[in-house]
């Protein structure tokens, strides 16, 4: 179906009958459906949609018990719409010849292009948040006939019901929500005839109460695109210690960019090599050289302790909260090392001690039984960490981060503690054997190519996720951290045969 034309009423029978006509008299019928709602109309509205329906052929319909207004019932509908384009249209327009194929052709090849419009109705936004005439500048396309792809709505949603009630302001909102996605919007003249001002009488509701409700609404929301005419922000973002929980910072800005692409993002942390070539970020600064106001910046994101006091969330996903975003599927990435293929059959082994975490230490003969593993199946076994060599056959290498980044990026397989070198590898989508005891593995996957070691018979597995937050460090519920002591060499074998699996 290429047109899906959406339809809200309630009573104006004889509007929309002059409506229904011309749509039919000026459409080709092959290539739309017309979805219509009738918002307990009183009037022969309901008589007349059934009788249209069974005439027709091609329209469906919805009835609700009470008058929803506009936006919720609009939303349900693009909901059930299968065309490629939606329509939405009021029942006082009397559409002209080809309207739909003129209002299409409007997009072009343009994928940014998200709304089209009518060239005759309001399109800039006054200072006080409501539509005026004046064209100076095309801020906002109107409801009234309105086409967009089926694949922004899907993506994006259409009017944010949630935010207002009713109807007003939902038009304006939505333009400037796909806008500041980096969208565009057009406009075309088209005779088509609107009777303004005709179906909003003899209604039981405080109608001017919800105007004036959404307005204030819509201004609080749009404040700073008011005050300035663009959407432009300064904002940064705080994570500042800890490498590992640095790095799993990055869809967080990966997805902010990718929402707002006029967003000027600051980054302030101790591991400013973790955003070094990230192309989401403006600035990176260095909190080992000072501190930044936040004050100076349009928004401001502190997610130092944003998953410690989230414990049962994926650490990303508590991130996102704390920022009010959804991530989408986006991993953590480092753009310090760039991905030349894979150094042969190289895996890199990270067996270093974690201070302070008894529940994340498994045994050293685990590692070592692990590498000799890796080593009889034809691998090459680099061990990385910042003391000392502890694997019989492995090379030791200490490097920097930009160098660890290089050799991580280009292994095939990575074995080590969950850390900082092992967000490295997830940030490279490198498959990682790690064992877990204290803490959840799902909490910590954000690649999808994690392949935790467990005990499973042990009934505290997780138990930093169970203590009260915020946890900085963690501390053994038992007299021994026995989740780690157990895990075995052959265990990390088996999981290494796994991972090879995803390699292959």
């Amino acid at each position: 179906m290429k047109y899906s034309i959406l339809l809200v009423v309630h009573n104006h029978v004889e509007l929309t009958k002059l409506c229904l006509d011309s749509i039919y008299r000026h459409s080709p019928r092959q290539d739309f459906e017309l979805l219509i709602l009738d918002n307990a109309s009183s009037d022969t509205s309901r008589v007349y949609l059934r009788y249209e329906m069974q005439r027709r052929g091609n329209i469906r319909l919805f009835f609700n018990d009470k008058n929803q207004g506009f936006m919720s019932p609009m939303n349900y509908l693009a909901a059930e719409a299968t065309g490629e384009y939606l329509v939405i249209l009021n029942n006082d327009l009397q559409v002209c010849n080809g309207w739909l194929q003129k209002m299409e052709a409007a997009f072009g090849n343009d994928p940014k292009i998200a709304l089209v419009g009518l060239s005759q109705n309001c399109g800039e936004i006054g200072p006080d948040g409501g539509g005026i005439h004046v064209k100076t500048r095309l801020e906002y396309i109107e409801a009234s006939c309105m086409m967009v792809p089926k694949a922004i709505v899907d993506k994006h949603g259409l009017f944010d019901d949630k935010y207002f009630s009713f109807g007003y302001y939902e038009d304006s909102d939505l333009s400037l929500r796909l806008r500041e996605r980096g969208y565009k919007i057009a406009v075309i003249p088209l005779p088509i005839l609107h009777r303004r001002n005709c179906t909003m009488g003899k209604l039981s509701i405080d109608i001017d109460g919800i105007r004036a409700k959404n307005a204030e609404l819509f201004r609080q929301r749009w404040a700073n695109y008011l005050r300035r005419r663009t959407f432009e922000k300064t904002v940064l973002f705080k994570r500042t210690m800890a490498l590992g929980d640095v790095i799993m910072a990055t869809p967080i800005v990966e997805a902010y960019k990718e929402k707002f692409p006029y967003a000027k993002i600051t980054f302030a942390t101790r591991y400013p090599q973790v955003f070094e070539g990230n192309p989401n970020i403006e600035r990176v600064f260095d909190l080992t050289a000072g501190q930044l106001d936040p004050g100076r910046f349009d928004e401001f994101y502190d997610l130092d302790l944003a998953y410690e006091v989230r414990p049962t969330m994926n650490v990303v996903k508590a991130y996102a909260a704390k920022v009010g975003i959804n991530t989408n599927g986006n991993r953590p990435r480092i753009y310090t090392a760039k991905q030349n293929g894979k150094a042969g059959k190289l895996a890199i082994i990270h067996p270093e001690r974690i201070m302070g975490w008894p529940g994340r230490n498994a045994p050293m003969s685990a590692f070592t039984h692990a590498a000799a593993d890796l080593n009889r199946r034809g691998y090459k076994i680099i061990e990385v960490g910042t003391t000392s060599s502890s694997l019989p056959g492995a090379e030791y290498r200490k490097t920097n981060f930009k160098e660890l980044c290089a050799l991580i990026s280009s292994a095939s397989i990575f074995v080590g503690h969950d850390s900082g070198p092992f967000h490295i590898a997830q940030a490279y989508g490198v498959p990682s054997v790690i064992p877990f005891g204290a803490v959840k593995p799902e909490l910590r996957d954000c690649s999808g190519k994690v392949f935790p070691v467990v005990v499973e018979d042990i009934e505290c597995l997780g138990c930093h996720h169970y203590q009260k937050p915020p946890q900085i460090t963690q501390s053994c519920l038992r007299k021994r951290p026995i989740c780690m002591e157990r895990i075995t060499g052959q265990m990390m074998s088996a999981q290494i045969t796994r991972a090879l699996e995803v390699v292959k």
